[in-house]
């Protein structure tokens, strides 16, 4: 690892450290709806196309 990783490194752990767990779980519960929303979008542009082949 070289310094400069190493120092990379150190900053991660400082700002995870400095940061409240409610902003934590915030940041983690937006993607993850933010990623729900995007597989549902993405099924149902599925099914739709699906179903106009199919008729």
């Amino acid at each position: 690892m070289s310094l400069e990783d190493n120092t990379k490194v150190e900053e991660t752990k400082e700002t995870t450290k400095g940061a409240t767990d409610f902003v934590l779980w915030n940041a983690f519960f937006w993607k993850l709806i933010r990623s729900l929303a995007i597989i549902a979008v993405g099924t149902t542009a599925i099914v739709f196309i699906c179903r106009w082949l199919i008729y």
